[in-house]
């Protein structure tokens, strides 16, 4: 048997891995709070100008809607969702607003994704710098804290507390109106928790 042959298959076999090896970056993002119409998001990343946005699917039609990038190398790269089936950058609309937001990047306020070794999932909420979905218990990782839906005729001592005084020793930060425990002072009011101040 021929011993370059052996050691040529094998620098193949070991090399093969390393041409193949990019990251696979699935973007979900929660079209929930949008009318999506027909056609629903594309997702468009800077590495791939110009090139058009990418389709994405949602299969189980949850409102989430889904596009995965295979093969990307490590690096840091650009995106941006945008509502609607569009071929080129500058035609049409739809675009995710994200600009004033803590999450938008450079001078089209895009997002940002960090690509590293392995595999990833990135999840959003159109127009939204929330990492995750865009609210709802879908999960059951909410749990309810606290909550008034003031459908009482009085305020709920159990829930609420009068935090009382006359401006003097610190109340009031030296202004020249306090709170009471009052009814006038505050009160429920077609649903909802009414605060006004006496004269």
């Amino acid at each position: 048997m021929n011993i370059n042959l052996i050691k040529n298959t094998l620098f193949l076999i070991l090399l093969c891995p390393v041409l193949v090896s990019g990251v696979n970056v699935t973007f979900n993002v929660d079209m929930s709070q949008e009318d999506v119409g027909g056609e629903g998001p594309t997702l468009w990343m800077g590495f791939f100008y110009p090139d058009p946005g990418f389709i994405m699917t949602d299969d189980d039609e949850d409102g989430v809607w889904t596009y995965t990038v295979n093969n990307l190398d490590t690096g840091i790269y650009t995106y941006k969702y945008r509502n609607g089936h569009w071929t080129e950058w500058d035609t049409g609309n739809g675009w995710e607003d994200m600009s004033g937001q803590d999450c938008a990047v450079g001078p089209y306020s895009d997002r940002e994704v960090v690509v590293g070794t392995d595999d990833m999932v990135v999840n959003g909420c159109f127009g939204f710098c929330i990492d995750g979905f865009c609210g709802g218990d879908d999960d059951g990782g909410w749990v309810l804290v606290w909550s008034d839906e003031f459908n009482g005729p009085e305020i709920d001592e159990s829930k609420w507390g009068y935090d009382i005084g006359t401006g003097d020793w610190g109340w009031g930060n030296g202004e020249a109106q306090y709170y009471t425990s009052n009814s006038n002072n505050s009160f429920i009011e077609n649903g909802h928790l009414v605060i006004q101040a006496l004269l």
